[in-house]
């Protein structure tokens, strides 16, 4: 079953990563350029592979020469712009998904590698930084969840489920700081080293959110 899910996982981003690549030989499109510059996309399709020192390993499947590249109307430009930045986050949410049943420690570099690409292609979407949030929280960073969701609330085109998603990280902050625990789970392991500043930081947010309570901070030694 878990072989079926992976295959269907290659097969699609497969799918998505040869979408892009006909956009970007298809038309002249400048903004596309970090995409085709990311992906090394020539007449050849380079499909997901796993990350190796940095990069993407790459299976090569050769397709016909790139169409004689056609300057596209401002509207249709665009068009392929958003289609483009569409397809970067289903390659993010298929990279993420891979990594959901991996028992052992998760590689999140390329779905985030996706989501970055598409925040820079269109910076005022927020679905990027809703979906980077979503990693944030798995990982258990309060911190970076926070700051994704505030991005993705805040840009010209919010992600429509961010101020709820914003909500309930606060109100898991707030849970676990009333049972003691806030600190203890909810931070990466580089950020072990500060997690009281984090947790005193995350739970002021938290509380002005919710419009709830107030925190006092003791800033005594």
């Amino acid at each position: 079953m878990l072989t079926n899910f992976i295959n269907f996982i290659k097969a699609t981003t497969k799918f998505y990563r040869g979408f892009i690549q006909r956009l970007a030989s298809h038309f002249g499109v400048f903004e596309l350029e970090p995409v085709v510059e990311q992906f090394k996309l020539t007449s050849e399709i380079c499909h997901y592979g796993q990350y190796m020192a940095g990069e993407l390993t790459r299976a090569i499947i050769p397709v016909s020469e790139p169409d004689e590249p056609i300057t596209p109307s401002p509207e249709l430009k665009r068009l392929i712009i958003r289609s483009c930045h569409r397809c970067l986050v289903i390659l993010g949410d298929l990279s993420r998904y891979r990594e959901v049943g991996n028992s052992t420690e998760k590689n999140w570099a390329p779905a985030t590698g996706y989501y970055d690409l598409a925040k820079k292609l269109v910076p005022e979407s927020g679905s990027p930084h809703n979906q980077l949030a979503v990693i944030s929280m798995s990982d258990g960073s309060s911190l970076s969840a926070t700051y994704h969701l505030y991005r993705a609330v805040s840009v010209k085109e919010p992600f429509p489920e961010a101020g709820n998603n914003l909500g309930l990280g606060f109100q898991k902050i707030l849970k676990a700081y009333r049972s003691g625990k806030l600190g203890a789970n909810l931070v990466r392991k580089e950020e072990q080293q500060i997690s009281e500043l984090l947790s005193l930081f995350t739970r002021l947010h938290a509380s002005y959110f919710n419009e709830k309570e107030y925190v006092f901070i003791n800033c005594s030694g």
